[in-house]
């Protein structure tokens, strides 16, 4: 274990994916075959020494469960830790229960989960991002750096040298 733990939110639905998440969360979206979109999240997460992920659900999310099982196919199929699916949550409003709105209450609606977390780091991450990110380079230059936060984000043009 090297301190690594990620997080993964999952969307019921994003406006631009029309028909392809109307049932479905745009995490569980098939890509190149068998693949979902989630599945390069997960890879990131494992390839960079995370050994626990929690995936935080939202909304039409029985696909992603089908999906992700047990977590063995990314060996994180284990009786203390691994794969962790966090169910959907809402939030009693003034006006009755709502959906959330954006990551502070889907981390507000999973504390007891945050508590019980062991590593020293967390990363988090859409589980709709499809790229593959280089975690352990980044995790890496976090430790040398001894900053608090870092935060991986780049624009919409990928005209970058290195193609990430």
């Amino acid at each position: 274990m090297n301190g690594l733990h990620g997080i993964i939110f999952t969307y019921e639905r994003r406006g631009n994916l029309q028909e392809l998440g109307s049932i479905r969360s745009s995490a569980s979206i098939p890509f190149g075959g068998r693949f979902r979109a989630v599945d390069f999240a997960l890879s990131g997460l494992v390839n960079a020494g995370a050994t626990d992920v929690g995936i935080i659900l939202h909304g039409h999310y029985q696909s992603l469960l089908d999906h992700l099982g047990t977590g063995k196919d990314w060996d994180l199929s284990r009786k203390r830790g691994g794969l962790r699916l966090l169910p959907p949550f809402n939030y009693k409003g003034e006006w009755g229960a709502m959906p959330y709105r954006g990551h502070i209450e889907a981390l507000t609606a999973v504390r007891t989960y945050l508590e019980e977390i062991r590593q020293d780091y967390v990363v988090m991450m859409d589980g709709d991002l499809v790229a593959n990110l280089p975690l352990s380079d980044v995790y890496e230059n976090h430790l040398k750096s001894g900053a608090d936060i870092t935060v991986v984000c780049a624009n919409d043009s990928f005209m970058t040298e290195d193609g990430t």
